[in-house]
């Protein structure tokens, strides 16, 4: 595969003039520098990849072919639960709990004994 980079063209997605990067951590350590988000680890890529695949409702499969995990536990070890995904979890609770309290204030008993 070539990727056009200005005037050269290159086959590596990482590379310096179309030369490959033996070793890119320097590189990406500038590049997230760069993008004002240091400290980042190129393996958190992948564990992104793999969290926003599965809330968007990829196939755990698909995910897994996807993103090389050969086995569902080593694919669940990557979907890690944030703050936001617990309270979003509790919110839904609550929410289903007050939907049944509502459903019990609705109903009508239905009578036991036949009206005379």
């Amino acid at each position: 595969m070539k990727i056009a980079t200005g005037t050269v063209e290159a086959k590596y997605i990482f590379h310096c003039k179309g030369e490959p990067i033996g070793d890119f951590r320097k590189a990406w350590a500038t590049a997230c520098k760069l993008a004002g988000v240091e400290h980042r680890l190129f393996h958190d890529l992948r564990r992104t990849a793999v969290r926003e695949m599965l809330r968007s409702g990829v196939h755990e499969s698909t995910a897994r072919k996807i993103s090389g995990h050969k086995t569902a536990s080593m694919l669940q070890r990557y979907n890690i639960q944030s703050e936001s995904d617990i309270r979003e979890a509790m919110q839904l609770r609550e929410t289903r709990i007050a939907t049944q309290q509502q459903e019990k204030r609705l109903a009508v008993p239905l009578a036991t004994k036949a009206v005379q």
